[in-house]
C-alpha cells in the first residue's frame, strides 16, 4: 500500500485508540507497520495485531514478516499462515475481540465476503473496519452488501486529501482506493425476508 494511504490508516487507528488489530494480508508489510505505529502511539496495556497471509513465505519470502520483527515488532506481532477462511473463525471461537481490522487480502468477492462476514464478529460493536482496493468490483460489492444490511457506516473522512483514482483498469468515476466502515454499537441479525439486492 502506498505511503499516504499508510499515513491515513495510520491515523485512523490512532484516532480509535486501537490495543487490538486484526489484519488480513501482509505482502511487504506497509499497512502493517503502519497499524503498528499507531498501536505504539497509543501504548495500551496489551497490544496485539494478528496478521493473516498463507502466501507470506511462499509468495514474498517472509519480507513483510522479516521488516516487522527487525522493527522489533514480533512481541506484539502474530503470523497467522493459513488462509483468511481458516484463520478468522478459529479466532472466534477462540473469543478473541478486536477494536479494528484491516482487509487487503484476496479481491476474489467470495473470500472478501467471508473475511468481512468473520471480522463482523470478531471487531467489537461500534469498531472499524478498513478495505483496501474498494474500487475492485468485486470488494465494492461485497462491502456493499454489510452497509445495505447489517448496518456498516462509511466514515467519509477517513481517508480524506488520499488522492482518488479510476480503479485497477483504469475505467468509471474517480473514487478512493480505501475506505474505513464504524460497525453498529449493537451488533444485530437482519430478518431473512428483508434481504435488498446489493
Amino acid at each position: 500500500m502506498p505511503e499516504q494511504w499508510c499515513d491515513h490508516l495510520r491515523d485512523l487507528m490512532v484516532s480509535e485508540g486501537v490495543e487490538k488489530v486484526v489484519e488480513v494480508g501482509l505482502a511487504c508489510a506497509g499497512s502493517a507497520l503502519a497499524i503498528a505505529e499507531a498501536l505504539v502511539t497509543v501504548d495500551g496495556p496489551r497490544p496485539r495485531h494478528v496478521i493473516i497471509d498463507p502466501f507470506q513465505e511462499s509468495a514474498y519470502a517472509n519480507a513483510g514478516w522479516d521488516v516487522l520483527c527487525s522493527a522489533g515488532l514480533d512481541p506484539v506481532a502474530t503470523l497467522v499462515s493459513v488462509p483468511s477462511s481458516i484463520a478468522l473463525p478459529r479466532l472466534l471461537s477462540e473469543g478473541f475481540v478486536a477494536d479494528a481490522a484491516f482487509v487487503d487480502g484476496s479481491h476474489r468477492f467470495h473470500e472478501v465476503f467471508v473475511d468481512l462476514y468473520f471480522l463482523r464478529k470478531i471487531v467489537r460493536p461500534g469498531g472499524l473496519i478498513a478495505v483496501d482496493d474498494v474500487w475492485w468490483p468485486s470488494v465494492r460489492t461485497a462491502v456493499r452488501y454489510f452497509e445495505r444490511h447489517l448496518g456498516w457506516t462509511a466514515i467519509s473522512d477517513a481517508f480524506r486529501g488520499a488522492p482518488t483514482g479510476s480503479g485497477p483498469q483504469g475505467q468509471g468515476e474517480q473514487e478512493v482506493r480505501c475506505k474505513a466502515y464504524r460497525l453498529p454499537e449493537m451488533s444485530f441479525e437482519p430478518p431473512f425476508q428483508d434481504f435488498r439486492g446489493f
